[in-house]
């Protein structure tokens, strides 16, 4: 049943996800119809598939923005458990660099699973994480350890960011405001502990208590509904004023 419900929520958060890349702005639709996030798997699930528009012209070094989790949960804290590693074949250059490096550097990931392919390397799949400068020591001790973190997308800092290499306007550089979406779909941490035994299923056995499985899919039908009726409502005014 717990699989059940776990799959059901994952469909629910990735298909919402892919509507909120295709609307403006997300942040006002994410908020009435995404369900909480869960596990750090079902997270990466959100811009797995679907990758957003900043993705698409600003390609980073490893893997999508996080722009749907981003407009799903923007400054919302967020509790995972997780396995300190990292993908291998990382490299490769961009056209542009954004400050602070710190926020969009991809040098730290976390994965949600500790399995080690013999060629390959480690499975993941992985989520790449800003580390603050306080967290780097108590964040790389853990490498290779399951941990517990906390952090959250859209961080403030973000409004800070900026393009310090690269000609603005050009093809593959992103421009100041770019810049900053850029940034916001960083989750950035703000706790850390290691944990003795992994528990991985610790995120989704909390959710039935928060939110029941047909929460998130009531939360869809009632702003689907909303929207329904601002419609009818604004064509009647149009019909009066006639």
């Amino acid at each position: 049943m717990r699989i059940i419900e776990a799959t059901t929520r994952m469909f629910l958060v990735v298909v919402t996800a892919g509507a909120i890349h295709l609307l403006a702005p997300a942040a006002t639709v994410a908020s009435a119809v995404c369900p909480p996030p869960g596990t750090l798997a079902e997270i990466i699930a959100v811009d797995a598939h679907q990758h957003g528009p900043l993705t698409g012209a600003f390609p980073p070094i490893y893997g999508p923005y996080a722009e749907g989790a981003a407009a799903c949960w923007p400054g919302q804290d967020i509790a995972v458990t997780a396995f300190v590693s990292s993908p291998e074949g990382l490299g490769g250059t961009t056209s542009f660099t954004i400050e602070p490096a710190w926020l969009v550097s991809q040098a730290h990931f976390l994965s949600a699973s500790a399995t080690v392919d013999a060629e390959s390397g480690p499975v993941g799949p992985f989520l790449p994480v800003a580390v603050p400068p306080a967290l780097e020591r108590r964040f790389s001790a853990l490498e290779g350890r399951w941990a517990r973190v906390s952090g959250h997308f859209g961080d403030e800092i973000a409004q800070t960011c900026v393009v310090t290499v690269g000609d603005q306007g050009s093809a593959g550089v992103p421009m100041p405001e770019q810049a900053v979406r850029i940034c916001q779909t960083s989750f950035v941490l703000t706790a850390v502990a290691p944990l003795m035994t992994p528990n991985t299923d610790a995120d989704a056995s909390r959710r039935p208590a928060d939110a029941p499985p047909g929460v998130s899919a009531l939360l869809l039908a009632v702003a689907t509904a909303a929207a329904f009726a601002l419609s009818l409502r604004r064509s009647s005014r149009r019909r009066v004023t006639r």
